[in-house]
């Protein structure tokens, strides 16, 4: 079966080679080993301690983000990028530079270009003013992250269970969100119980959505849960194990 896992590899600069799976969707990079993406080769001091990057994928998109004193730079296709302070999506194959450090990124399933096409335009930045609805099923929990901060969110337990069933089968589908179908929802809240219907998940979708609206307001909620009329709903945020 063919490896679907964006990755890492990471150059030192004493030519030292190894590839990083990005398996989660958010990672730290820094000098000290606390951060997710350690970088301690740094003899000037060129890197920051903590978070001096962000590497992070939203809807299927990664995106580095800049939180250093020195800056970062991207190179795609023999142009280079500088980075501070600020974020921009990235391409496969493209090479993020950190002081000597070299991270060249790779995304087995973006979709490939045809030889007829033209160059395509450098990637827009990303508002970084927006945030990111995150569900990590081995927490069973909701998170809201913002600026590098991520926030869990309190639900109950029947609203949990569906999200858990909800971005299990994200996950099982490469990431990319997936009709769940209501007979599957009932069953997966209510295992052994035949006394539920779907106006129980329609319930549960109404808290699911004002919770959404909640944290960002200024975001149409049905966007994150949308309803398949007659089949059931689709998650539409970022799913992690």
């Amino acid at each position: 079966m063919i490896n679907l896992i964006p990755y890492l590899i990471i150059h030192s600069p004493s030519g030292q080679q190894n590839t990083f799976e990005l398996r989660d969707i958010s990672y730290s990079i820094g000098r000290l080993p606390e951060n997710q993406i350690a970088l301690p080769e740094d003899p000037d001091h060129q890197i920051t301690r903590i978070k001096h990057g962000i590497l992070t994928r939203n809807k299927g998109q990664w995106v580095i983000s800049d939180h250093s004193t020195n800056g970062t730079k991207v190179e795609f296709d023999g142009t280079l990028y500088d980075l501070h302070q600020s974020e921009i999506a990235l391409q496969s194959s493209a090479v993020i530079h950190i002081s000597n450090w070299r991270l060249t990124f790779y995304d087995p399933n973006t979709t490939r270009k045809s030889q007829r096409q033209t160059p395509s335009f450098p990637p827009l930045p990303v508002d970084p003013s927006k945030g990111q609805f995150i569900y990590k099923i081995a927490h069973a929990t909701l998170y809201y992250e913002s600026t590098g901060q991520r926030q869990s969110i309190v639900c109950r337990p029947q609203v949990n269970q569906m999200l858990t069933y909800m971005a299990q089968r994200n996950l099982d589908n490469q990431g990319q969100p997936i009709v769940c179908h209501y007979q599957d929802l009932i069953e997966a809240i209510w295992p052994n119980e035949d006394s539920h219907t779907s106006l129980e998940i329609n319930g549960l979708a109404r808290e699911i959505r004002k919770i959404f609206e909640q944290y960002s307001p200024e975001t149409d909620p049905n966007l994150f849960l949308k309803t398949i009329r007659r089949l059931g709903y689709l998650l539409d945020i970022s799913c992690e194990w």
